[in-house]
């Protein structure tokens, strides 16, 4: 059950649900190359170091100068880059 990637230079950290607990794995791997590879409507980038999970995403929280995607598990509050804050709350709506 994968919830997001966050990435960093050219490694990415991948976060995803296992026995009920997130966890956290490293890829050496940029995240323009995983999302490439990872072409499912659902996953969707939403900031320039951020590609998320719409299926795990609870609430939006923020305004248009700075949404926050609250997901499901965890604490995590995901970024949204104003330059596509208008792409990401169209999908959401739709879901």
């Amino acid at each position: 059950d994968f919830l997001f990637l966050s990435a960093a230079d050219n490694y990415t950290e991948v976060y995803y649900l296992a026995s009920g607990l997130v966890q956290k794995s490293l890829l050496r791997s940029s995240l323009s190359r995983l999302e490439s590879d990872m072409a499912f409507p659902f996953l969707i980038r939403c900031h320039r170091s951020y590609l998320v999970n719409l299926h795990q995403v609870e609430r939006v929280s923020g305004n248009a100068q700075g949404y926050k995607l609250n997901l499901k598990w965890g604490e995590y509050q995901i970024p949204v880059g104003r330059s596509l804050s208008e792409k990401v709350m169209e999908l959401l709506k739709a879901r």
